[in-house]
């Protein structure tokens, strides 16, 4: 039983450290991995026990009196055995699959933090994009078609234009819900 309360709170240990960081580092999926393969390992050294204990119990039943070769005692004590080797590999399985949990808590932290960091910048492109367009086309060498570019106001009229395509674009993503995480 100090086995599994041993890897009991060092899953726990894990799981506050996941709970508590907004940005869990990777690195614990690795304890977390390593933590599974002993309980496997532990798992499948105990269960050929528990198997052995169960086949020596009903070896017993089976068998008429006189050829009992176990006393009262030790089917007492086996059963107790039987019992603890249960008890042992079930918290064995619960403990591998909190981990694997803990794994899936820890990827989709991950990607929640990815996600909203690609969502600004999507906003960020966005609202930067028309204005790159404005600058490419108020930016090209000819001028005969474009009187904006002789005139006296020309200057604050680009900058006036892209400040109200911008305040346009970010109204627009925010009444859409694009800055919120």
């Amino acid at each position: 039983m100090l086995v599994v309360q041993v890897y009991a709170s060092r899953i726990a240990q894990l799981e506050t450290q996941v709970l508590l960081d907004k940005r869990p580092p990777a690195r614990l999926t690795k304890e977390l991995h390593l933590l599974c393969n002993d309980l496997k390992v532990l798992r499948r050294t105990l269960v050929p026990t528990q198997h052995l204990i169960h086949k020596l119990q009903a070896t017993h039943a089976t068998t008429d009196s006189s050829k009992h070769f176990l006393s009262p005692l030790t089917l007492v004590y086996m059963a107790d055995v039987a019992d603890h080797i249960s008890t042992i590999v079930e918290d064995m399985e619960t403990l591998a699959e909190d981990a694997r949990d803990l794994i899936d808590l820890v990827f989709n932290t991950i990607a929640h933090h990815n996600n909203n960091s690609m969502q600004m910048l999507a906003v960020v492109s966005t609202i930067f994009l028309p204005i790159t367009f404005l600058a490419g086309v108020f930016g090209m060498n000819f001028d005969q078609f474009f009187p904006e570019i002789h005139w006296q106001y020309g200057y604050i009229y680009f900058w006036g234009l892209c400040s109200v395509i911008s305040v346009v674009f970010a109204a627009m993503m925010k009444r859409w819900g694009m800055f919120s995480s």
